[in-house]
């Protein structure tokens, strides 16, 4: 993982603003939200077996994250990168058709190349322009 300095880091805007906003740059609100804070997730690149992801902290200053109109805090973003098996894992339950059958990550905090550093920037600025 690493940090990367951007003037969104401390701004504060209603949640649904900057889910809008933030859709024309390809970021998701990632799937695994807590009513406490969430991510903006852009996913970079995916080569060799590695996802790259640039996320944006979110955290709720007054309300929850279900809630559109919640005033969210935007926190430092980072790089974040994955590298997976690839293949099925042999060592998982097949027993039962619900249970995930694919690797762990291999590396849940792999290195993150240069080049996603400056992707993530770039797109964060791209970002900060459109917030104003």
């Amino acid at each position: 993982m690493e940090t990367l300095d951007s003037r969104l880091a401390g701004r504060r805007l209603p949640l649904k603003d900057i889910e809008e906003t933030s859709k024309r740059y390809d970021f998701r609100l990632g799937g695994g939200w807590e009513y406490d804070h969430g991510y903006l997730d852009h996913k970079l690149d995916t080569s060799d077996g590695v996802y790259y992801f640039l996320r944006v902290p979110l955290t709720p200053v007054d309300g929850t994250m279900e809630d559109a109109k919640t005033l969210v805090e935007l926190g430092t973003p980072f790089v974040l990168a994955h590298a997976y098996e690839d293949g099925i894992d042999e060592e998982a339950d097949h027993s039962n058709a619900l249970v995930n059958q694919f690797s762990a990550p291999e590396d849940e905090d792999a290195e993150v190349p240069e080049e996603m550093k400056t992707a993530g920037e770039k797109k964060l600025q791209a970002l900060a322009a459109a917030i104003h």
